[in-house]
């Protein structure tokens, strides 16, 4: 999963592990904020390749504008051990750790995320025998709403609230879009918004934190996030959308 602040000028402000590298990136392709709108997504498929009772999955991938990909590997694979790659493949390992009973292989799912940055698709792979899945797509676009409540208390700013879904689909599982969700504290400072501190809502979507009780106009955002969720054979993918509160002042 990525994670991709997508508000104006604050579009560029990566919030995770591998900031270095996606700002890095940003460099390489110094046209690419400037175009989002006309970017276009990468296009591919995964790949298995098995030899013996391992198998080799790779994303076969090709990027209409020539950008820089990143990849997020993830499985349910039930037996063995699945090794998600930090590029374009990721290996399963069927004897190790715990053995795959014969005829289990079939049960797998493997699947990644791939994006430039600006655009991000999904593609998966059931099972364990040679071949190629089916064609990457993109993620149902999914809407998040988030509240924001500041209040004084014994010498600090208590910062509250809780973000919750504006997007519904009948029997979809959509948890993951609100639960755990890392947020940022942004105050404003000019014409910027300065991050002040970050945290997570819990499993229900809520949310509760300090800082010092400074003067000024305070927002909760939260970065785009992108979703797999197995069901059945195949994966479901979900773009959890960029959810940022009304400005509150403090005075």
């Amino acid at each position: 999963m990525y994670w991709l602040r997508e508000e104006g000028v604050a579009m560029g402000a990566l919030r995770r592990s591998a900031a270095v590298v996606l700002v890095a990136a940003l460099a390489w392709a110094p046209g690419l904020m400037a175009t989002a709108a006309q970017n276009r997504a990468p296009v591919g498929k995964i790949r298995a390749q098995s030899s013996g009772l391992t198998t080799t999955f790779t994303a076969v991938m090709t990027d209409p504008d020539n950008h820089s990909m990143f990849y997020k590997w993830r499985s349910q694979v039930g037996c063995g051990k699945f090794t998600p790659g930090e590029a374009e493949t990721a290996t399963w390992d069927r004897g190790a750790g715990t053995p795959c009973a014969p005829g289990a292989d079939a049960s797998g799912l493997v699947w990644v995320h791939v994006t430039d940055i600006v655009a991000h698709v999904g593609c998966f792979y059931r099972g364990s025998a040679s071949g190629d899945g089916g064609d990457c797509v993109s993620g149902t676009d999914i809407s998040r709403r988030t509240r924001l409540i500041l209040r004084d208390k014994a010498g600090k700013l208590v910062v509250s609230g809780n973000m919750k879904l504006t997007t519904s689909m009948e029997g979809a599982d959509l948890s993951g879009c609100v639960a755990n969700q890392e947020l940022f504290l942004v105050k404003k400072k000019g014409s910027k918004w300065v991050t002040k501190k970050k945290f997570a809502t819990n499993e229900k979507g809520v949310f509760s934190t300090e800082v010092a009780p400074k003067p000024g106009s305070y927002r909760v955002e939260s970065d785009q996030l992108f979703l797999g969720e197995p069901s059945g054979d195949s994966v479901v993918f979900y773009n959890c959308l960029y959810s940022s509160s009304p400005p509150i002042p403090n005075r």
